[in-house]
C-alpha cells in the first residue's frame, strides 16, 4: 500500500501493454508502408496506458473488484479511439494494403 509499491504497478500496467502496442503498431506500419498510424497513436497510448493502469490501482483497491476498472477503461479506451478515428474512414484504412 506504499506509493513505491503503486508506482511499480502503475509502471509494470504502462510497460507491458505499450509494449505490445509498440510492436503491432510498427508491423501495421511496415506492412502499409505508412508510419502514420504509429505515429498518431504512439503518444495518445502513453496516456491511455497510464490513465487506465492509474484507474484499476485505484478502483480495485478502493472495491477490491476488477469489473469496475475494467468498464472504466473499457468506456475511455472507446472514447480515446473513436477521437482519433475522425480522419480516416475504414474503407481508406482498407485501400491502404492495395
Amino acid at each position: 500500500d506504499s506509493i513505491s509499491d503503486t508506482i511499480k504497478i502503475l509502471f509494470l500496467g504502462l510497460i507491458l501493454p505499450f509494449l505490445y502496442y509498440f510492436v503491432y503498431l510498427l508491423l501495421i506500419g511496415v506492412v502499409m508502408r505508412s508510419l502514420f498510424y504509429f505515429g498518431t497513436f504512439i503518444p495518445i497510448s502513453l496516456v491511455m496506458f497510464t490513465l487506465t493502469s492509474a484507474v484499476s490501482i485505484i478502483t480495485y483497491r478502493k472495491t477490491g473488484n476488477i469489473t469496475t476498472g475494467t468498464i472504466i477503461n473499457a468506456v475511455i479506451l472507446t472514447f480515446l479511439i473513436v477521437t482519433m478515428s475522425t480522419p480516416q474512414s475504414g474503407f481508406e484504412f482498407l485501400t491502404g494494403f492495395f
